[in-house]
């Protein structure tokens, strides 16, 4: 018997010794259709409603000596969403009194619209942070992508270094007038923060 088929997506594999059909849809299978209202459900969150499945057919035809049999087959292809990836997240290293502003880089390959959650020292949804004379330490932060289905978290370490501040001086009556062969003070307070 001769086995036939027609209509057959891309990447599938027969194996004649077992007689088995064999196919992994890749997750390009099932992807957006781009253009003005394929936009606007995804930024509703509502395009993957109608992303949800996808029905592949295809017709198996079996030959004998003289005669054919054929039968359709349908398979059901269900999508799977993808989480966002981060990609060239570093560290960070600044000094006392420096503004912090994380910007990560992420993907998402369904192109769904990303949304970013920081935790503290960040602020919760701009990523930024104005580090005060007092904030010199080791922190670290998560930064969350969520697509609206699933989300990828990561941490991130923020260094923030001391700052050298210029001493201070405070000098009590700086204005002094004296006369020729007599001793004169002047008080002096200095210190380094």
């Amino acid at each position: 018997v001769a086995v036939a088929f027609q209509n057959l997506p891309q990447g599938v594999e027969f194996n004649e010794e077992n007689q088995t059909l064999y196919w992994t849809p890749d997750h390009d299978t099932i992807h957006r259709r781009g253009g003005f209202i394929s936009k606007v459900l995804n930024l509703f969150r509502l395009e993957r409603f109608f992303l949800a499945q996808q029905t592949v057919s295809f017709t198996i035809t079996a030959c004998g000596k003289d005669l054919c049999t054929s039968q359709p087959a349908d398979v059901t292809i269900h999508n799977v969403n993808n989480a966002p990836v981060f990609s060239n997240l570093q560290n960070i290293t600044v000094t006392e009194m420096d503004l912090v502003h994380l910007q990560p880089e992420v993907t998402d390959r369904d192109g769904d619209p990303l949304r970013y959650y920081f935790t503290a020292p960040l602020g919760v949804r701009n990523g930024q942070w104005k580090t005060t004379i007092d904030s010199e330490g080791v922190y670290t932060t998560y930064v969350t992508a969520y697509d609206g289905q699933d989300d990828t978290t990561v941490p991130v370490q923020i260094t923030v270094k001391k700052k050298n501040r210029e001493p201070t001086l405070k000098i009590r009556d700086d204005d002094v007038t004296v006369n020729e062969n007599h001793l004169f003070s002047i008080r002096v307070r200095a210190a380094d923060p």
